[in-house]
């Protein structure tokens, strides 16, 4: 991230909570067809028709969205946890589009993508476990539309908020107000870890929850969380997005697609 001193900007923090919502609610209705093809029981417990349905609930995440983006940026911006390339391209228009941090996060995003797939394929094969089974998701292109949901939506609600809240009341603690690599670290791996719990809903929904489906899920999402609030420490949400949607591409789009 840039080493420009920082200034509390209010309003700018809005403008992007207000972008990142918009996103989300694009996000969100991309969302739709995977969410009905592992969850068909929506589509008969609804009264509603499917688009009524699918609009209310964008709706909604955009609403949540703009508060839980605002208030991450309000508290992890005097922290160095913000969304720097938007913020510049808000203030002064496109600049620098491409760096070298790109390459990073898709590598790493990708990484572990496929260091999940390897471990949900050897939990498979070497446990009794019947909840744990080897990933088998929808179509290709339904996770590919998925995908946008975790990359941006999951990316907002868990690092740029949690993380940055999770920061910022460790900096409370301090004397100082100045929170150490320590405070971060803890941060990340806490924000990970319930990252991995709020998938146990979903997974619930799919299949017959285990004890080794259930840490399973935590575990390889939490070790996902970590790579991707790494990211978004050191170099901005933006990577961690990148990161998020290069990993969702290995898990519902390659995964899915070469069987």
């Amino acid at each position: 991230m840039s080493d420009q001193p920082y200034q509390l900007r209010p309003v700018l923090h809005f403008r992007i909570a207000l972008l990142l919502a918009a996103t989300g609610v694009v996000a969100v209705l991309l969302l739709m067809p995977y969410l009905f093809s592992v969850m068909p029981q929506l589509a008969v417990r609804t009264s509603l028709s499917l688009p009524v349905f699918a609009a209310i609930q964008s709706l909604q995440e955009g609403v949540l969205l703009l508060m839980l983006g605002w208030a991450g940026l309000r508290l992890g911006y005097a922290n160095h946890l913000d969304a720097p390339l938007l913020r510049r391209w808000l203030r002064a228009g496109p600049e620098n589009p491409l760096s070298s941090h790109w390459t990073v996060s898709i590598a790493l995003g990708l990484a572990v993508g496929m260091v999940v797939l390897l471990l949900l394929h050897a939990f498979a094969a070497l446990s009794s476990d019947t909840g744990l089974t080897a990933y088998n998701g929808p179509v290709w292109w339904k996770g590919l539309l998925a995908s946008f949901y975790g990359g941006f939506v999951e990316e907002v609600q868990c690092r740029l908020f949690l993380v940055s809240l999770l920061v910022w009341l460790g900096a409370r603690t301090r004397s100082t107000s100045v929170p150490g690599t320590g405070i971060y670290w803890i941060a990340i791996v806490l924000a990970a870890v319930i990252f991995g719990i709020g998938h146990l809903p979903i997974l619930a929904q799919t299949t017959v929850l285990t004890t080794g489906s259930v840490l399973s899920t935590i575990g390889l999402n939490a070790l996902c969380g970590v790579v991707f609030g790494w990211l978004f420490w050191r170099h901005g949400l933006e990577h961690s997005m990148l990161a998020h949607f290069s990993t969702d591409l290995v898990l519902h789009v390659v995964a899915p697609a070469f069987g």
